[in-house]
């Protein structure tokens, strides 16, 4: 894999974690201009990542303009014909997760498929909520009166897939460093690709999932901006270790 794809799957993975976040909001409280505005943002990082970062194959690339309809269709169908809605997220959701599924199969050995997707689809839920839930709490400025249970519900899933990936990358970072002595623990950490390993870790996700109990104190008490302020952290925390994370599982086999 080159770096242009790489960019391409963490872009991708991002937009489309966005939009699944989509079904976790209700349109009477947030409004159709919310789908409206936020779905074109999601089709333009998508239709980016694909024109300038990457060529894919065949399949991936059938699943790949599915979902850019999809998202099409509902950023104008939502609030106007729910059956369209309903079906172009559903459908699109499943097309965005074939799309990065069909890209791994295509590109890597067998041996290796199993482990890369469950990291990238990870990251396409870490990296879209924490930007969903960010996106929000921005809106709550404009919708000064709307019901903060769609904030406290995102907010909610973000924390719940933080500490998802928070174990999942532990286990994984557990197993680079266990059963070695001292001295070579201290030179992996601290040479060569250790120290992005260490900082993975310690920025991607220990840091995040320590902000993440600061970010739902304040959502409990509605104080949308103070949360909105602590959520623009957690995409830079989250964002920084999801890219570390993907390039040293495609580019070093190193994966958590």
């Amino acid at each position: 894999m080159d770096l242009r794809h790489l960019i391409f799957l963490i872009l991708f993975s991002l937009s489309t974690g966005v939009f699944l976040s989509f079904g976790f909001v209700r349109e009477k409280e947030v409004g159709a201009k919310y789908y409206l505005i936020h779905g074109l943002i999601v089709f333009g990082t998508s239709l980016l990542s694909y024109l300038f970062l990457a060529k894919l194959e065949l399949d991936s690339a059938f699943w790949f303009f599915i979902h850019l309809a999809c998202v099409l269709a509902l950023s104008f169908a939502a609030g106007k014909k729910k059956a369209l809605t309903r079906a172009a997220y559903f459908t699109g959701g499943i097309a965005g997760m074939g799309t990065i599924v069909m890209d791994i199969t295509l590109k890597w050995p067998p041996a290796n498929q199993g482990t890369l997707m469950a990291n990238t689809l990870m990251s396409m839920g870490v990296m879209g909520f924490s930007m969903a839930a960010m996106l929000l709490g921005h809106w709550y400025l404009t919708q000064p009166k709307m019901s903060i249970e769609e904030l406290k519900r995102v907010t909610l899933i973000t924390i719940l897939l933080l500490g998802l990936r928070f174990f999942y990358g532990t286990y994984g970072f557990g197993v680079q460093i266990w059963g070695k002595p001292e001295t070579e623990i201290y030179r992996y950490l601290f040479g060569g690709t250790g120290v992005f390993v260490l900082m993975r870790w310690v920025w991607g996700l220990l840091a995040a999932v320590i902000l993440s109990y600061f970010i739902w104190q304040t959502v409990k008490i509605r104080s949308t901006q103070s949360a909105t302020g602590l959520l623009y952290i957690l995409v830079l925390f989250v964002m920084t270790g999801e890219i570390l994370s993907q390039y040293l599982a495609f580019f070093h086999g190193i994966v958590f």
